[in-house]
């Protein structure tokens, strides 16, 4: 099997950098405000403006490192903004395109003991997600019949 990778949409990434941009502006205005009128204004404002700093922070980070999946012979990699799990095909047992929200569609992926996991880089429409479902249910019933 010939390895195959899926992204999320660059218009997705592109959102989340942006996104992330503008709290980080909006958070650094409420800590400059925060800490000029510390006294007469209170703490709130810069422990929101920290807060929302961190939050566009990782809307920052995750448009950079957006998340990955990679499927081949061995079985799939999830790549995630904080972690990079690896799946053997003898632990899955199906996949689906269900909805994922605000981000459309995503393929889910069933494992052998009954649990649903999303697939990162699937996101976007339903027949984004139909296509993946597919190749992927192809790929799996593939790795099947070659070790039967």
């Amino acid at each position: 099997m010939q390895q195959q990778q899926y992204r999320a949409p660059a218009w997705l990434s592109i959102l989340s950098a942006v996104t992330g941009a503008f709290i980080v502006i909006i958070s650094g205005i409420l800590l400059i405000v925060g800490a000029v009128d510390l006294r007469q204004v209170g703490v709130e404002e810069p422990v929101i403006g920290g807060i929302l700093l961190l939050f566009g922070a990782l809307f920052i980070t995750s448009s950079r490192r957006p998340g990955t999946l990679t499927v081949d012979d061995a079985g799939l990699r999830l790549r995630t903004l904080f972690r990079t799990r690896a799946i053997p095909w003898s632990r899955v047992r199906s996949f689906e395109a269900r909805s994922a929200g605000r981000a459309g569609y995503a393929v889910w992926m069933k494992l052998s003991t009954g649990k649903k996991i999303p697939l990162p880089g699937t996101p976007g429409k339903h027949e984004r997600a139909e296509q993946i479902a597919a190749a992927l249910s192809a790929a799996l019933s593939e790795h099947l019949a070659a070790t039967k």
